[in-house]
């Protein structure tokens, strides 16, 4: 079993700080050690350098993921926000098993079952994010279209008196062009 990284090992401030530095991508590994062993953290070059191959590897493969999800909505245009996502984010997963049991037959390993529990689980959990995301949308819109009618009903009283408009003139324009009832 390999050994935990010293890295891993540190507090969690210290961690913190480290990948903070890793993050913004401004200072070398040197300026990095350096810098942690003024905070009085023992951390070698070649454990930060690990760390590092790791800590890039993981953001290139968070990056290359949100380009692919990018493209797809992209591709799917419009239909995107109207439950496009998750039918997306199903075939995903279907995509997943798949490879999995073919892995499986092949002998070469993949997921194990594990591993394909946590990613459903992810599935499960984005899916519910997109439908909040989605119905936050719809809520943002529908305030939208109240507060247009009640200006556009402010405006309606508004050229009654300049134009001088019946009352039935008023009740025409706002059942038949705002929608509201007399």
């Amino acid at each position: 079993m390999a050994q935990t990284s010293s890295i891993r090992r540190l507090p969690p401030e210290i961690k913190a700080e480290i990948d903070r530095l890793l993050r913004d991508g401004q200072a070398t590994i040197d300026q990095i050690v350096t810098h942690l062993q003024g905070l009085g953290a023992p951390v070698s070059r070649s454990a930060l350098g690990r760390y590092k191959q790791g800590f890039d590897k993981v953001a290139d493969s968070l990056r290359q993921s949100r380009e692919m999800a990018r493209a797809l909505t992209d591709a799917l245009g419009p239909a995107a926000t109207d439950g496009q996502q998750g039918r997306l984010l199903v075939e995903t997963m279907r995509k997943l098993v798949f490879d999995h049991l073919l892995s499986q037959m092949d002998g070469d390993g993949g997921l194990d079952g594990k591993d394909m529990m946590f990613v459903s689980s992810a599935i499960k959990n984005l899916s519910g994010a997109i439908r909040l995301d989605q119905d936050f949308e719809v809520k943002i819109r529908e305030q939208a279209a109240k507060e247009a009618k009640a200006e556009a009903a402010a405006a309606v009283e508004t050229v009654k008196k300049a134009a001088g408009l019946t009352e039935e003139a008023v009740a025409l324009i706002r059942a038949q062009i705002l929608g509201v009832p007399s």
